[in-house]
């Protein structure tokens, strides 16, 4: 009863952050917390968890593949991967090593400005103490963005990873030009992408004296999103399974 209300496929183009989703219950691959901690877990029953989730993988994929009419333990198919264009492969490796870029310099910048977060928060402690005004909702909102920046710094490039590895395939005939795990990969990342520059901009207007070192953040991402778009110009086009009902630039949570 409860495969039933699984949507296919829905955990492969979401941004894997279940807490703040709406259809976990609807995730093949959800677990809700568990009152007990990992801590408290012996060896044993480590084991035997992590046994059972594979198992309930496997069965899951077998179950798709019968559904497909796919023979799993049929011979490998020995036919060549189609080729790509030089051209087409110079611009995929640049992409990947800017989304690679982008997750080192975020890294960075949160560490080298740590004593300066301190700074501020103490500058907040200070205002607290003194009752003076403090604005709370910005506050706020700075905080869900930075938990976003974080949160998306190194999946976008988790994404743009899976997107290209995916582009080889496209090249098929019978691949649909716009359902297809490449463009839904990639349309994950855009969606990334289009949450952190907002994000950002939050942190930029928080932080203003940081702004002229946020500039190549912001130029680096833009140009992400860019080149990105160049190679799968039909990625926001694609309806993520329980996400999205017509495609369209949609959020993970619209």
């Amino acid at each position: 009863m409860r495969k039933k209300k699984f949507i296919e496929g829905i955990h492969n183009y979401c941004d894997r952050w279940c807490e703040r989703c709406p259809l976990t219950t609807r995730c093949a691959i959800f677990r809700p917390p568990s009152d007990k901690s990992k801590e408290a877990w012996n060896e044993a029953e480590i084991i035997q968890k992590v046994a059972e989730d594979l198992k309930e993988a496997l069965d899951l994929l077998r179950e798709f593949a019968e559904e497909r009419g796919i023979d799993l333990d049929a011979a490998p198919d020995k036919d060549p991967e189609p080729v790509l264009e030089p051209a087409k492969i110079k611009a995929i490796h640049s992409i990947e090593a800017i989304a690679r870029h982008y997750g080192t310099m975020v890294e960075t910048w949160f560490n080298e400005n740590q004593t300066y977060f301190e700074a501020r928060e103490h500058e907040l402690n200070t205002q607290l103490q003194m009752d003076l005004p403090i604005d709370m909702p910005g506050l706020l909102n700075l905080k869900d963005a930075l938990e976003e920046i974080q949160w998306y710094y190194f999946f976008i490039g988790a994404k743009v990873h899976r997107a290209i590895s995916g582009l080889t395939w496209n090249e098929f005939d019978d691949i649909d030009r716009i359902q297809n795990d490449a463009n839904g990969s990639a349309k994950s990342a855009l969606l990334a992408i289009d949450q952190s520059l907002k994000a950002w901009e939050i942190t930029r207007r928080f932080f203003l004296e940081k702004t002229d070192e946020l500039l190549d953040i912001f130029v680096l991402l833009r140009r992400l999103r860019r080149d990105l778009l160049a190679q799968f110009p039909h990625a926001y086009s694609f309806i993520r399974p329980g996400f999205d009902e017509k495609g369209g630039k949609k959020s993970f949570l619209a």
